[in-house]
């Protein structure tokens, strides 16, 4: 009845448990492992029944896995070492695997708040996944940083393969006994196999042993978009050996001049802004100063004696130009003050600072 129980508590997990798959449309599913689980406790049998949604990503499974015996994680104490042994078990016979920082710490469920800083994530993941992997696995690794600008930005794992004593019979029956009862976790991300993007580097004319040395070296991101790029390129008729076009792209990161020529365009444009809304701001400030030197003058202007503002304007209506004695001669036969029009008034300001010194 105890062993009924553990069978029925993982089953109605399974059931209950969420499956997200991500496309490379961006399209996402999200899917029960299981649509039913049904226990014939006379027989000591359990019926699983899969999620149909689920059949073309089993089909999938079963052509591109990784395989491993399960007595290789079984005594690893950290997820993050089981985690690891995962990702390099896959790339074992290429022998190096690289991960840019984020990538790595995103595959390893490492949250933002966790080992900011680089050493503290070398000291309290590496380092401890790597003694765990050489003492307790088939296999053993070392890595090598990748720095810019004094910042590690990416780590390529050197994989070896070493001896392990093989268990008994009964050692293994124990080991896939205790996986057994490990709860499963409560949400699992599927993302679109590695070697996905293998293929599509042969069906560009790479040949697959090159194809697997880029997916095992290179990021995720960056294989993507040199593709991308050297599809752009074909279509402009650019490329002619999309094969050795898109090695180079990648090797020579072709995307990151793009986008340092994209950010320093970007850096242009932001200049030309600022050097545009600057001098909008001294114009409207000069204007803003002129407009008060105006005022002042003109208010300098009314606090004169009333013989001493008509001397001034007759002096100003004598003087004013073609365009503005137009506009006198208009207000005067309408019989409006003269300063009541903007034209005039502005060129009575200007009239009484420039030539008359207010």
């Amino acid at each position: 009845m105890l062993f009924y129980g553990k069978v029925k508590a993982i089953t109605k997990k399974l059931v209950s448990n969420v499956l997200t798959f991500k496309d490379n449309n961006g399209r996402e599913l999200q899917v029960s492992w299981l649509s039913s689980a049904e226990y014939i406790e006379s027989q000591g049998i359990v019926e699983l029944e899969f999620s149909p949604k689920l059949k073309p990503f089993l089909l999938q499974l079963k052509l591109e896995f990784t395989k491993y015996k399960l007595g290789n994680v079984i005594h690893l104490k950290r997820i993050y070492s089981i985690r690891i042994y995962e990702l390099l078990k896959q790339y074992e016979k290429i022998g190096k695997r690289r991960f840019d920082i984020p990538t790595l710490r995103n595959t390893l469920g490492i949250k933002d708040n966790e080992y900011q800083q680089f050493c503290d994530f070398r000291r309290w993941v590496l380092k401890i996944s790597q003694k765990e992997l050489a003492e307790k696995t088939d296999i053993a690794f070392e890595w090598e940083e990748e720095k810019k600008n004094q910042k590690c930005v990416a780590i390529t794992f050197i994989i070896t393969k070493q001896e392990r004593e093989q268990p008994t019979k009964e050692q293994e029956e124990k080991e896939d006994h205790f996986i057994f009862e490990q709860e499963p976790a409560s949400e699992v991300i599927i993302e679109p196999p590695l070697n996905e993007l293998t293929e599509r580097l042969v069906a560009m004319g790479v040949t697959r042993s090159t194809a697997e040395e880029i997916t095992a070296e290179y990021a995720i991101d960056r294989i993507e978009q040199a593709i991308t790029y050297t599809q752009d390129k074909q279509q402009e008729g650019v490329v002619k050996n999309s094969a050795a076009f898109v090695v180079t792209a990648i090797k020579k990161d072709f995307t990151d001049a793009l986008a340092e020529k994209k950010r320093k365009k970007a850096q242009l444009n932001e200049q030309q802004k600022k050097i545009a809304k600057e001098k909008q701001a001294a114009e409207d400030k000069a204007k803003q100063e002129a407009n008060e030197k105006y005022q002042k003058a003109f208010e300098s202007y009314q606090a004169l004696a009333e013989t001493e503002q008509a001397a001034i304007k007759i002096d100003f209506i004598k003087t004013a130009d073609a365009t503005i004695s137009g506009f006198i001669r208009k207000a005067q036969n309408q019989g409006n003050d003269i300063f009541s029009s903007p034209f005039i008034a502005a060129s009575f300001k200007e009239f009484l600072i420039v030539q008359k010194g207010f």
